[in-house]
């Protein structure tokens, strides 16, 4: 993995310094935001090289590596599904919103009904308690019931 990054970084580089060198019009290259994009894709390998020993910017350098998913927008260039992809992403995304706002929506009741009828009240008197409720509590916390609720909307449908 560290060579195919490697590889990548020192691709996108010589691209980008090639780019830079032959390009006529030095001042619409720079406004570009797409070169940077290329820019930042590259940045963060070489800032962790220069910037490796020194303690004060390790949380420049955190950031900096989070920047490093801006290279899957370089690649995404090349690949014209990928592209299609986000265009037809863009094209719904008012739909895409309320589907999302719609899931919230019921993976929050239910997982609240779940949650609350599968476990036992803690003021109910010991028969009532072994009586109504479930012997085998499969829930042990709220985000557990939130994962479940998630994942069983999800792939059910």
């Amino acid at each position: 993995l560290e060579i195919i990054e490697k590889f990548s970084i020192t691709w996108f580089t010589i691209i980008f310094v090639v780019r830079a060198v032959s390009c006529p019009d030095k001042i619409a290259f720079s406004k570009s935001i797409l070169n940077w994009l290329a820019l930042l894709a590259v940045l963060p390998f070489y800032l962790e090289l220069v910037l490796l020993n020194t303690k004060p910017y390790l949380t420049v350098l955190r950031f900096f590596r989070t920047m490093r998913i801006v290279r899957i927008f370089k690649i995404s260039r090349y690949f014209q599904g990928l592209f299609a992809l986000g265009r037809a992403l863009s094209a719904s995304a008012g739909e895409l919103l309320l589907l999302s706002l719609m899931l919230a929506t019921f993976v929050v009741l239910f997982s609240s009904l779940i949650y609350f009828t599968d476990n036992c009240d803690t003021n109910m008197s010991n028969e009532t308690v072994t009586e109504n409720c479930c012997v085998d509590n499969q829930f042990d916390s709220v985000v557990a019931v939130f994962w479940w609720s998630l994942v069983s909307m999800s792939t059910v449908g």
